[in-house]
């Protein structure tokens, strides 16, 4: 029996030895194959110094293959702990002093299991049993021993917690990988609590054997899930709590993984349903893609910026294993660039928009109507004999009047219309789809509600108003007036439409103000 057993432990020991190997050989995450590979080191020395403890027939050689095991036996639960924390980064283990501490513990087990002969620390006293139907080693523990079991146990319980943590947490990519490496960590722990329990076979310790299937769990992981090849848990956790929506999906454009905003933001892939399929077609490409799209999320509609990057595909097979789709909200980033646009685009002064914008808005106009050949209208008015409004009560009432004439036009001119100050004392307006006969009525609007706004005053209280072209009565106070010219003409009439648009409205402002101000010409 013991030669079987034997056997198979030195099976064992070369199954561990080859996998680390492996790792050391075939690593992209150094310090995670590191740990692995020495980790399956211990475990490969625990099973071949056990597998010579049965095979002797002498109390001394026994206590001796009993002390090269702790060789693996004593840094197995800091090793465990490290592969475990490296995995899923956990921060704790980065510590210099929790890692001298772990070091510490193994180092003064081994101290004590070479010193047992004369300290007696592992073990109080050994013999000879032969319970099983063969010889095997048969003690009295000792205080290390004790220390060993709650260093072990603490090792296993720790791994386990982080496992399951991640578990619960991480994206389904990994889900697979954690569910093998929990359920061989949850293996050689429920065999520990039951060794400890005194539920065990007699005199054989089954520990290396549940190690060995918690490895072979492990290295299912390698091989086939790419333990050592894909990024660890740590990118998965961050993939699962960022904020921005993540999708990968295959090069048919089936869902193979999400996060939990993506969740969120589309409870439809949970059932493995494409959210917005005209999004995802754009496989066969190489690069990256990047594109702004309208979402409707908590019943509001928002803008995401998505950015689709194509995984490169392995030689021979599809020209892209597939894709990933990152959707990041930015409606606040776009509203406050608007806002900024729009900043930009107003005149201080008068609230109205400034000349740059309404050159631009007029080219989009013109642009679009010329698909049609639709009309279009400019108006342009002028406040009558300003200079002497800023000579007669300063730059004050100036201002004020310009103001007064300005809240007229926003009053006056509505959306898709425009309003603008062209400059000083000047107003221009831009109307689309408007013909001449459109336009006047506007403008004679405009041009009544400015003549109802009482003559500001300003800082020159004692100057004399000029009468000419104000509108006086003895009893009243004096109102300012606008004269307002007018052209329009076909979108696809001119390809220099602003200027001439701009200039036949001119001319007919100044022939509105040489007919005595204060009215309208269409030019």
């Amino acid at each position: 029996m013991q030669i079987i057993l034997s056997i198979l432990l030195f099976a064992i020991a070369a199954s561990l030895t080859g996998y680390s190997v492996y790792a050391l050989k075939n690593r992209t995450l150094p310090q995670i194959a590191v740990s692995f590979s020495r980790l399956m080191s211990a475990l490969a020395v625990y099973a071949a110094g056990y597998a010579c403890e049965l095979l002797s027939t002498t109390l001394t050689h026994m206590v001796f293959w009993s002390t090269v095991q702790y060789l693996g036996i004593s840094f197995i639960p800091f090793l465990w702990i490290t592969l475990t924390t490296k995995y899923i980064d956990a921060p704790f283990i980065r510590n210099k002093t929790v890692r001298s501490i772990l070091v510490f513990f193994s180092c003064v087990i081994l101290f004590g299991a070479l010193t047992d002969p004369w300290l007696h620390l592992k073990y109080a006293s050994v013999a000879i049993e032969t319970e099983p139907g063969f010889p095997v080693l048969a003690f009295t523990p000792g205080p290390l021993y004790y220390f060993l079991n709650i260093y072990m146990l603490f090792s296993f319980i720790v791994g386990i917690i982080l496992l399951v943590y991640s578990l619960l947490s991480t994206g389904r990519t990994f889900r697979t990988t954690l569910l093998l490496i929990t359920a061989g960590s949850s293996l050689p722990f429920i065999d520990y609590m039951l060794y400890l329990a005194g539920i065990k076979i007699p005199g054989i310790d089954t520990i290396p054997f549940c190690m060995f299937f918690s490895v072979l769990c492990s290295g299912f992981a390698i091989f086939s899930e790419k333990l050592l090849d894909a990024a660890p848990v740590a990118r998965s956790l961050v993939f699962s709590i960022m904020a921005d929506a993540v999708i990968v999906v295959d090069h048919r454009n089936n869902i193979t993984d999400y996060n939990n905003a993506a969740v969120k933001l589309f409870p439809c892939i949970t059932e493995g349903i494409l959210p917005v399929p005209d999004l995802f077609k754009v496989t066969g490409t190489s690069g990256e893609t990047d594109f702004e799209t309208d979402i409707l999320y908590a019943g509001e509609k928002r803008r995401y910026s998505c950015k689709v990057t194509h995984m490169p595909a392995v030689q021979g097979q599809h020209e892209t294993q597939g894709n990933i789709l990152l959707f990041k909200d930015i409606t606040d980033s776009v509203l406050l660039l608007r806002q900024m646009e729009e900043l930009a685009a107003i005149d201080p002064l008068t609230g109205l928009y400034n000349r740059r914008y309404f050159i631009a808005q007029a080219e989009q106009a013109i642009a679009a109507l010329k698909q049609t050949n639709g009309v279009l209208s400019f108006i342009i008015a002028d406040l009558d004999l300003f200079k002497q409004i800023n000579d007669t009560r300063g730059h004050l009432a100036g201002d004020k009047a310009i103001q007064a004439a300005a809240a007229v036009f926003t009053a006056t001119v509505r959306p898709p219309n425009i309003a603008a100050r062209f400059g000083g004392e000047e107003f221009i307006c831009l109307l689309p789809g408007a013909d001449a006969a459109e336009a006047f009525d506007i403008a004679e609007k405009v041009r009544c509600g400015i003549a109802q706004i009482p003559f500001p005053s300003g800082g020159n209280q004692n100057a004399a108003v000029p009468e000419s072209g104000l509108q006086t009565k003895k009893e009243q106070k004096p109102y300012i007036t606008a004269s307002f010219g007018i052209a329009s003409a076909a979108a696809a009439e001119d390809e220099q439409l602003i200027t001439t648009l701009a200039s036949r409205a001119d001319k007919a402002l100044y022939k509105s103000k040489n007919l005595g101000r204060n009215r309208t010409t269409i030019g």
